[in-house]
């Protein structure tokens, strides 16, 4: 089923009102690939089939980049076994890096450090709470997404559409219809959003399993936050507090043209648990407050600093357990 395909079945997707820092964006035209080196990440946990079915994706959309310059880091998450280490040693021109510590968040902070690409582009293949979700690369993915880096060459992050793998199951289709993981067919920019809006459809601009980040900016403004996706009670939010610290100091772009196609849950019950887990997740990251974060000194840091210098104030923390500023 093509992305059109879906498209007409799904409800049409309300506007975004206008407001402040808000704005459609036209899909841009056809652009040579930016000559900057790019830094692919798969995160993934003792998921060893799963993972090789992605990186021939992987494969194949970097097979179309021709001579942009790239590589490839998958992440051993704390694994059991050595599975993942054999199946990335069995794919020419793929690193591993293995991370006992458990934790995407971690996983992906490891990655940062290992990464020597000006942009780190992720796509998931862990979860925590389920083994039927993982997420797949379109064929064009890659093209699509050095495209989208050259039209915009001011964003700090760049995110794309999620479409679905299959959709056999009520509750498949159901996610979809109840907006998936974002149901947008146009590209939007959001850039210095006021603290108001700042969370106001935080989850319709994006998703972990299909983010490209400047990595400057990632490391420049602290990295990834350890303290979410690290399973029950937290099983997310890592992305989500990215997403929204930059649309207050920064810019991000999302371009559905970027594309990967993603496993749903399968069962009601499984669809109720990740939607009870996604509120959870919310709802602790704005009490966690994102402007903890401390200003950036790299990249655009006047532009992306909170205009006194120092460190972003807290406005306070939820009690759970491994909750820190």
């Amino acid at each position: 089923m093509t992305a059109e395909e879906i498209g007409q079945l799904l409800t049409e997707s309300t506007p975004l009102p206008a407001r402040a820092g808000v704005s459609a964006a036209p899909l841009s035209p056809f652009a040579e690939p930016a000559p900057r080196l790019l830094s692919v990440v798969v995160c993934t946990r003792d998921r060893p089939e799963l993972l090789k079915r992605c990186l021939v994706g992987i494969t194949e959309a970097i097979g179309h980049l021709g001579g942009v310059d790239h590589e490839v880091i998958v992440v051993d998450n704390s694994p059991s076994d050595y599975e993942t280490h054999r199946a990335v040693a069995a794919v020419v021109g793929v690193r591993h890096l293995l991370e006992p510590v458990a934790g995407l968040d971690v996983a992906r902070n490891g990655a940062l450090r290992a990464a020597t690409g000006d942009m780190v582009a992720f796509t998931d293949d862990d979860a925590v709470a389920f083994t039927d979700d993982d997420a797949v690369v379109d064929r064009w993915w890659a093209v699509a997404l050095m495209e989208a880096w050259s039209a915009n060459p001011d964003a700090d992050v760049i995110t794309g559409s999620v479409l679905p793998y299959e959709l056999e199951t009520g509750a498949r289709v159901l996610f979809e219809k109840w907006g998936g993981f974002t149901n947008r067919f146009q590209p939007v920019r959001y850039q210095d959003l006021p603290a108001a809006h700042a969370w106001l459809d935080i989850c319709g601009c994006g998703s972990g399993c299909n983010m490209s980040v400047l990595r400057t900016v990632a490391v420049d403004m602290g990295r990834f936050d350890e303290n979410l996706d690290t399973g029950p009670p937290l099983p997310g939010g890592g992305d989500l507090d990215l997403f929204y610290w930059v649309r207050r100091r920064g810019t991000l772009m999302y371009d559905p043209s970027v594309a990967v196609h993603h496993q749903h849950r399968r069962t009601m019950e499984q669809l109720r648990r990740q939607y009870r887990s996604w509120g959870t997740t919310w709802m602790t990251c704005v009490m966690h407050g994102a402007d903890r974060r401390r200003a950036p000194a790299g990249r655009r840091g006047s532009r992306l600093s909170n205009g006194s210098g120092g460190s972003l104030a807290v406005s306070g923390c939820p009690t759970l357990s491994g909750c820190s500023l």
